[in-house]
C-alpha cells in the first residue's frame, strides 16, 4: 500500500508496528503533513530516498523500533501514535 506518491507504508513504519497493526492502521499513525513533506523533499532532490528497507530484506530499519516494540507489548495504540 502506498503511503504517498513515492513511498510504500512498509518503508515508513517499523516492522513490528506493521506486523502488529497491518497496513491501514499503520498508515493512520502517520501524519499526512509529514507524508506530504517527504514527498516534496523527494521531488526537490529528484533521487530515490530510503527510510527503511526491512520489507525487501535490507539492513536499514527504523531506529525507534525498539521503543515502539516495547510500547506494542502494552498494546496501547495511543502510546504508539505518540512515538511515531
Amino acid at each position: 500500500m502506498k503511503a504517498n506518491k513515492y513511498f510504500d507504508i512498509k518503508e515508513l513504519v517499523p516492522k513490528e508496528v506493521y506486523e502488529e497493526l497491518g497496513e491501514e492502521k499503520s498508515l493512520a499513525l502517520l501524519d499526512s503533513r509529514a507524508l506530504k513533506a517527504l514527498e516534496e523533499v523527494r521531488e526537490i532532490l529528484g533521487i530515490p530516498l530510503i527510510c527503511n528497507n526491512w520489507a525487501s530484506g535490507g539492513s536499514i530499519v527504523d531506529t525507534d523500533s525498539q521503543i515502539v516494540k516495547s510500547e506494542l507489548k502494552i498494546r496501547n495504540i495511543k502510546k504508539v501514535m505518540l512515538l511515531i
